[in-house]
This record gives structure tokens, C-alpha cells and sequence, in this order.
């Protein structure tokens, strides 16, 4: 018998006869799908790590074996028996922990190394500004807490635990879900108890969950409030408590201190739910009585007279009885109140919160506690109550939200204590943990009642770059080097080379799998496709469509997109893949799996994320520029993608063969080799060759200027800045899309003469740069006519000596050979380059394959552009307009034809 989960997962994959066939060719998509289906037997999850170490186990072939012969079968039976000599060996929730837990250390270790960068001091400025706010301004604020929202890897947790630098006592609970990290590195730590009290069992009442809230936050300061008096007894400055509480709570290596300290909150905390439950039964006791009461009276009402009587002197028989129904609500409303504070009668509609009052206690017991390390007036956060990977609390159940009912319970106390220094922080990979409030749609028990209370913004700043080498310690040659590249972009990359050594290899898989959210690349799946080409080509996501939103959020939690703001209200995202070329090295492992090698499979796996992406941009969730920018960035990349490989398999000579050190996508190409690859061989004639020759194209993705390229100051401090900008682009690798408003040009790619610097006498770095120049065009008629300008003049840009290209993308025309014309006569000798079309004529190293879908997506933008008129012949043209009937030509009778502009 097929259990219904497996024989749903084998009709899935195409049926029985299928997956038998599949599961006995022993491939890498059989292994995989074995998984998959042993994952439903075993009922099991895995996590991409661990994914990925079990399909390479040798042993796997037997259960690919023996699950086709049960299939085949249809009796599972003997497939369950299998118990090979090494159970541990097979068991798939074993897999595993050996390989990644690699991983685990590299990251744990990271956290024992000295820090680096502000974004920890931001974080505590940050939350000062928030205090100043909320205990001095106007009662706006819903309660002292902030979300942390931002990508995998950019160092929330360590910014967190580094607060203690600023005598901060840091609270420190991860409360992920059990089982491994959504980032497959399970690191920091889960903190079981407070997770488990916060985030397991949620099948239940929004009460009771609120219940569990104000238990745990009660339980919590009542144990801070006896360990920091002990501080406080050993102690006598506040340095040094702090120091000497975040050497034990905060090194998060020494589990010991940190499990004594919430098993001891854990038993606080049944004991305080237990109270809050017999509160809580006594007023439903209550309740019941008090509308068993009215019942009656409403039966009295309609009874006949003389029974009413009767009853009424039964009544006074038992006054001395001190029974009546509201003898017992004083005690009950005192431990009882609404989320607005006030005391709730049996009429309101509003949950009631059970423990308020023991939980403002606690608190306050907590503050006086320890008078050296709460100091009164003093607007800086003194102790920071942190929940990491807090996702969890952000799953709707059936009746609340976790994340609304928590804060809530916080609100409780910071509103009764206002100048309090004590702040709580939800850290978490999705955007989603910064909106505190409830859905819309929810039932009304589940929103914020108040009124007219403000949620602070979330914070996500916490800077790139950070292990980067300065400018002058990298030599143009060696930009492709894994030491250097590893350091651009989240510290994570450098943080796991440091403490593990983690390879190329190991360092280009991991990021991939982070990228894609998965072992195995699927270029079918939207999000994964979005990512791969999103991270290298620039795709930028239109705020605003109806499932723009969900993609923000998910590219921001689970594929590295980085966060740049939210607005006010929480519905749009500012999102980015800004420059981190280990990242693009990465994507372009996804697109081309076999290095240097280009094969069919490879362009067909690049075919589908087109087609994706096209369809995406179609729907207009994707933006593909007026000019047929998008499209345009795809062609270039997609050509030195297929140079690079294309030389690198020849035998070149050090150093421009790839070593062992670097990153294929990173590694310069000729700039000759680029262009015969792009527009094929035939147009690099041998003048160009000569004249170019030594010059060198290295960019491994796009990024975006938001601001017209331009440098000020005395022409030679102008030409030193445009050449300090060309060598930074050269040396992260970057190509650079420009803002809409540029002038003469939209894209510009950065150029090096390396072939002189491998001479003797070599001049300045500074002084072997250079760029290509693109113009887009995506309209009739052709613009091949622009080259004659002076682009640099136009744009205000200095001449560098140094010969350049300039290339028109006539990307809105039938396509036809690219034409060359080389102006060797000035002192910056150009090849001017015009590219009509967009086909293998043009391109003739794009094949079909990928043509096709660059022409959908480049499609709706191509449309005639009107004949210019001149201002007199608009002017004309418009005081017609006044005559109408004056002739019995169109343009005097057709009024339809007067919504119309002008530009010169």
C-alpha cells in the first residue's frame, strides 16, 4: 500500500511508470527525487544543507534501488525494513549534522572575533532617539519596542549582542523554530524554552496565548530582578555588571549560564500561569453567574405575580448569606485589564488581559533591583530584551497573531512605565515581523484598540563593506582573487573564511544555496529565477502590483535581497541587490554549473529564468526601462558571460589564466575577445585590435546610479576623481547602469590596461583606465546618427587620454550586423560601435535560445517615435486649433486630434 502523501509526491513527478524509471538511472535528479519521497515516508523535513549532504552519500543508489522496486510493488513494506549494517549511515535524519555543523562553527567562531564597523552604535543611537521620543514626546507611541529587519548575513544578532559595549545589558533569545535555520547554518543557537513557550502550541485561545505572554514576560523580569541584584552584590559600577553579565548571557559558545538561567524562568513561569489560569476561571465563574442572574430576572419578568412574590421573600431569606453574584468581581478586575489599560466590565467586547498588575510589579521589583544599573533620566536603552529569527511569532493562527498579542503585553508595561530604560528588539529575516499590528481582515479580537498609537519604524541599517580593503591594497591584476572578493558586500562571506577557511568551492555553494533557497537549482521556480539574474542584471521589482509585496518580502527572507526602508503605513518595500561580487560569482554558478564549459543544458537553464523573468515582466511586476534598459544589461552581461568562458579555455600565460585563487566571472577578458563575442570576429579589425590591445573588461553584474555621473572641482582634480570611479568599478567588478536623466549615455563599463602594467615602468594605476560607453535605444527610426556627439563634452565628463569605446544599442530596430568605425585622429582615439536590432545577426553569439526570450521581454516598449516638430511648427499647429472649420483639412475639423505635447 502507497501511503496518499508518497503517491501524491509520485504523480506529481510525472506518475508510477515515471519515477521507476527515473529512480533506476541513478541521476541526480532520480537522487533527488528519492529524497523527496523518503522525506514523506519518514515524515521528515530537511533543510538545504542538509539536502545537499545526503545527495552526495554513495549508499544512496541502494534506496533509489530498493524504493523502485516498492513502487513498482506498490508495497512499501520491505523498503521500510531496510536496515543496512551502519543504521546512522542511512538515516536520513542523521545525514548530516557532521557536514554542516562545519558551517555551524565557521559562524560560531565569527562571533568570538573582534567587530567591525558602526551599524551596533547605530543600532544603540538609534534607539535613543526612539527613547527621547516615546518617554518625553506625546503619548503616540504604542509601546518601547522596534523591529531589526533586514537579509541573511548582514549581522543583526552580532550588532545586537555588541550593544553591550554600550553598558547595555543585552537579554539575548533566539526563537526560531525548532529544527535547523531557514539559513541551514544553525547559528546563534535556539534558546528552546522561550521559544517553546512563545511559538509552540498555538492551537489554542487568543486568551490563553495572552495568558502565556504576561506569564513569561512577569517570569522573566522576576528572575533578571534576583540576578541582577546578585550583580549588584558582587559588584559596584555599572561597567562592571554589565561586563560581568554579558560574559556569561551574551558568549553565546557557554550555553551552562544561559540554561540555568531559563530553566529557573521556566519554573517562574508555570507557577505565574497557573495564577493567571485561576484568575482567569474565577471571572469565567463569574460571568457565568452574572448571566445566569440576568437570565432570571428575565424570567421573572414574564412569571406570574405571585410567584414573583414568593421568590422575592426567598430572596431576603438568604440575604445574610453574602451570596450574591457580584460579591466576588473587585478581586478579579484587579488582576485584569483591556489593552488599553482600563479596567473592563463585563460588557466589553475588548480581551481581557489576565496578570497585568503582577506583571507591572515584577517589572517595577526588577528596575529597583539593582539602583547602580538603572539610572533615572537617562535617555539611552540601560537593558534590551532581544528575540531573534522572531518569524515565528508572525504565523497566523485561527484567531490572532502571536506578534500582535506579545506586543500587546509589552505595551502593558511600558506604558505604565514610560521613563523605563528597558527596550525590546524583534530581529528577523522578514519584513513582515516590522508591522506589530493585525491584518484587516482579522476578527476585531485581534487588533490594537488604541487609538491613534504609532508603531516606531523598523531599523535595517547595518552597512556593507565592512572587511573590505582599502583602494590602494588591492592591485588591479589580482581583483578576482577569492581573498579580495570574498570581502565586498555582508560580512558573513569573510566572517566564515576567518573562522573555518572555508574554500572557493565551499564559499560559492553556500552562497548559492542562499541565494536560491535551495540545493538544486530550479530555473522554472519564480523566486529562485528572480534571484539568480535579479542579483547579476539589475531586475528591479515595481512597487505597488499585487504581488510585487509578497516577492519583496520573500527575496528579503529567504533570497538575500537586501532591505533599504518601508514606508510608514508597511505596504511598500525598498528593496536592492547592491554590489557583492561573491554573491554574482554565485549567481553565475547557478546559470552555467560546469564552469567553463557552455552546453546546451546550461543555455537551456538560462532560457528558462528569461522566460520566467519575462513573464514577470509582462505582468509588470518587473520593471524593463522605457529605452529597453533591462534588456540591454542581458545582452552584455550574457556576451562576456560566454567571452569569459570562451578564452579561459584556451592555454593563456600567467597571470591572465585562471588560477586556483579566482572567480571565473571575476577574471578580466580582452576587451577585443568581449567585443568579437558579442558582435562577432569578423568586425575587430586589426586596427581596432592595435588599438585596444592590453585593454581589459572584468564587471561580474550591474548596479545603479541614482544620480547623474559628475565630478567638481578644477579639471585636474575632476579627471582624478573620474579615474578614482573607474578603478573602484574595475576593482569590485561592477558595470554601471545610470540614472534616466544622464545625459549621452546609459551604461558605462569600466575598462583596464592591464597588458601595460605587466611591463616594465609601468605608470600609475590611475592611469590605466577607461570605460565603454552604451547609449539604449529602443524606438524607430535608428539613433546610430548620436555617435557623431561628443558624449564626454555632452556629459561633462573629462577626457582621460586613454582610448574608449562608445556603442549605440539600437535595440528597437530589425536586426542587422553591428557596424565599427574606429576615429583614431583625436587624442582619445573611440571606437564607435552601432548595434541595430536584436537577433543573431547583431548578437551572433546569443543563440536562439536566448534571443527569444530577450525579445519579449524588450517588446512593448518598441514603437515608432513621432517626427520632431519644430517650436514655430508647433506653435502653428496649436493656434489652429482656435479655427475650427477653416479648412476641410484634418487638422482643422479633428478635435480628437488636440491632446497632444510638445518637447524640443
Amino acid at each position: 500500500m502507497i501511503p496518499p502523501q508518497v503517491q501524491a509526491a509520485v504523480d506529481i513527478n510525472g506518475g508510477s511508470r515515471n519515477c521507476i524509471t527515473l529512480l533506476k538511472a541513478h541521476s541526480k535528479k532520480s537522487a533527488t527525487l528519492a529524497l523527496r519521497i523518503m522525506m514523506l515516508i519518514y515524515d521528515k523535513s530537511l533543510d538545504v544543507e542538509t539536502t545537499d549532504v545526503l545527495l552526495t552519500k554513495s549508499n544512496l543508489s541502494d534506496y533509489q534501488d530498493r524504493l523502485a522496486d516498492a513502487l513498482e510493488s506498490k508495497d512499501l513494506t520491505r523498503f521500510m525494513e531496510y536496515s543496512p549494517n551502519d543504521p546512522n549511515e542511512h538515516d536520513p535524519t542523521t545525514a548530516i549534522v557532521k557536514e554542516s555543523d562545519k558551517y555551524e562553527n565557521y559562524v560560531a567562531d565569527s562571533f568570538t572575533r573582534p567587530y567591525i564597523g558602526p551599524a551596533a552604535d547605530l543600532l544603540f543611537y538609534h534607539l535613543q532617539e526612539l527613547d527621547d521620543s516615546f518617554s518625553d514626546g506625546p503619548r503616540r507611541y504604542y509601546a518601547k519596542m522596534c523591529s531589526i529587519v533586514q537579509s541573511s548575513g548582514v549581522g543583526k544578532s552580532r550588532a545586537i549582542l555588541q550593544l553591550k559595549e554600550h553598558n547595555v545589558i543585552v537579554v539575548y533569545m533566539n526563537i526560531r523554530k525548532s529544527g535547523r535555520s531557514e539559513d541551514g547554518v544553525p547559528y546563534p543557537p535556539r534558546d528552546d524554552i522561550p521559544a517553546n513557550i512563545l511559538t509552540k502550541e498555538l492551537e489554542c485561545s487568543e486568551d490563553e496565548y495572552s495568558d502565556r505572554c504576561i506569564a513569561f514576560l512577569s517570569s522573566l523580569f522576576t528572575v533578571l530582578a534576583k540576578h541582577l541584584k546578585h550583580y549588584s552584590d558582587q559588584y559596584h559600577s555599572r561597567d562592571q555588571i554589565v561586563r560581568a553579565w554579558s560574559n556569561e548571557m551574551c558568549e553565546l559558545k557557554d550555553t551552562i549560564h544561559r540554561t540555568l538561567f531559563f530553566q529557573e524562568l521556566e519554573g517562574h513561569h508555570v507557577k505565574e500561569l497557573s495564577q493567571i489560569g485561576l484568575a482567569r476561571d474565577r471571572a469565567r465563574q463569574i460571568e457565568l453567574a452574572k448571566e445566569k442572574a440576568r437570565q432570571q430576572r428575565l424570567e421573572d419578568t414574564t412569571e406570574d405575580p405571585r410567584k414573583k412574590t414568593d421568590k422575592k421573600k426567598k430572596a431576603t431569606d438568604r440575604k445574610d448569606t453574602n451570596v450574591a453574584v457580584d460579591s466576588d468581581i473587585l478581586p478579579v478586575t484587579e488582576l485584569t485589564s483591556s489593552s488599553s489599560g482600563e479596567i473592563q466590565d463585563g460588557k466589553s467586547k475588548r480581551p481581557v488581559i489576565f496578570g497585568v498588575e503582577n506583571l507591572r510589579n515584577a517589572f517595577r521589583r526588577m528596575l529597583g533591583s539593582a539602583k547602580t544599573i538603572f539610572i533615572e533620566g537617562e535617555h539611552a536603552p540601560q537593558l534590551v530584551l532581544a528575540f531573534d529569527e522572531a518569524d515565528p511569532l508572525r504565523e497566523q493562527q485561527e484567531h490572532f497573531l502571536p506578534s500582535h498579542t506579545m506586543s500587546r503585553s509589552i505595551s502593558e508595561v511600558s506604558r505604565a512605565e514610560r521613563t523605563s530604560p528597558v527596550w525590546t528588539l524583534f530581529a528577523s529575516t522578514t519584513s513582515k515581523v516590522a508591522d506589530f499590528s493585525a491584518p484587516a481582515h482579522l476578527h476585531t479580537s485581534a487588533r490594537i484598540y488604541l487609538q491613534d498609537k504609532l508603531l516606531f519604524p523598523p531599523y535595517f541599517n547595518f552597512g556593507w563593506d565592512q572587511n573590505a580593503l582599502s583602494l590602494s591594497e588591492i592591485n588591479p591584476k589580482d581583483v578576482a582573487k577569492y581573498a579580495n572578493i570574498v570581502r565586498f558586500g555582508r560580512p558573513l562571506w569573510k566572517s566564515l573564511v576567518e573562522s573555518g577557511g572555508l574554500s572557493k568551492e565551499e564559499a560559492l555553494d553556500l552562497a548559492s544555496q542562499k541565494l536560491t533557497n535551495a540545493v538544486i537549482f530550479d530555473p522554472a521556480n519564480r523566486n529562485q529565477s528572480l534571484a539568480v539574474i535579479g542579483q547579476r542584471f539589475l531586475l528591479n521589482i515595481c512597487l505597488g502590483q499585487h504581488n510585487s509585496t509578497e516577492i519583496l518580502q520573500d527575496s528579503i527572507s529567504s533570497h538575500l535581497r537586501v532591505c533599504l526602508g518601508i514606508s510608514p503605513d508597511r505596504t511598500l518595500i525598498e528593496t536592492a541587490y547592491p554590489s557583492e561580487p561573491l554573491l554574482s560569482c554565485a549567481a553565475a554558478a547557478r546559470l552555467y554549473p560546469k564552469g567553463k564549459i557552455v552546453t546546451k543544458k546550461c543555455l537551456g537553464i538560462i532560457n528558462i529564468a528569461l522566460t520566467v523573468v519575462k513573464t514577470e515582466v509582462l505582468s509588470q511586476t518587473v520593471t524593463r526601462g522605457d529605452k529597453g534598459e533591462f534588456t540591454s544589461r542581458l545582452v552584455f552581461l550574457l556576451s562576456k558571460d560566454l567571452a569569459t568562458r570562451r578564452y579561459q579555455r584556451q592555454a593563456l600565460p600567467a597571470p591572465f589564466a585562471l588560477s586556483l585563487d579566482e572567480l571565473l566571472d571575476c577574471k578580466a577578458v580582452p576587451v577585443t575577445v568581449f567585443l568579437e563575442h558579442t558582435f562577432g570576429p569578423a568586425k575587430v579589425t586589426v586596427e581596432t585590435s592595435t588599438l585596444l590591445d592590453g585593454w581589459y573588461v572584468n564587471f561580474s553584474h550591474w548596479i545603479a546610479t541614482s544620480e547623474n555621473i559628475l565630478f567638481n572641482g578644477r579639471p585636474g582634480k575632476k579627471k582624478t576623481q573620474w579615474k578614482s570611479w573607474l578603478l573602484r568599478n574595475w576593482t569590485r567588478t561592477c558595470a554601471v547602469q545610470c540614472a534616466p536623466l544622464q545625459r549621452a549615455f546609459d551604461k558605462f563599463i569600466p575598462m583596464f590596461n592591464l597588458g601595460r602594467l605587466e611591463k616594465p615602468r609601468a605608470p600609475p594605476f590611475l592611469d590605466l583606465v577607461s570605460f565603454i560607453l552604451i547609449s539604449d535605444k529602443a524606438k524607430k527610426p535608428g539613433s546610430g546618427s548620436t555617435l557623431n556627439a561628443d558624449w564626454l563634452k555632452l556629459a561633462n565628463l573629462p577626457r582621460l587620454n586613454q582610448p574608449y569605446v562608445t556603442i549605440v544599442a539600437d535595440l528597437g530596430l530589425s536586426s542587422q550586423e553591428a557596424v565599427f568605425t574606429l576615429d583614431s585622429s583625436l587624442a582619445n582615439p573611440v571606437l564607435k560601435i552601432h548595434a541595430p536590432g536584436l537577433g543573431r545577426t547583431t548578437y551572433p553569439n546569443l543563440t536562439d535560445q536566448l534571443i527569444e526570450p530577450l525579445r519579449e521581454i524588450l517588446a512593448e516598449p518598441i514603437k515608432e517615435e513621432p517626427k520632431r516638430e519644430t517650436y514655430a511648427e508647433a506653435s502653428e499647429r496649436f493656434n489652429r486649433q482656435l479655427r475650427y472649420g477653416g479648412t476641410s483639412k484634418n487638422a482643422d475639423i479633428v478635435w480628437e486630434n488636440n491632446k497632444w505635447s510638445f518637447s524640443a
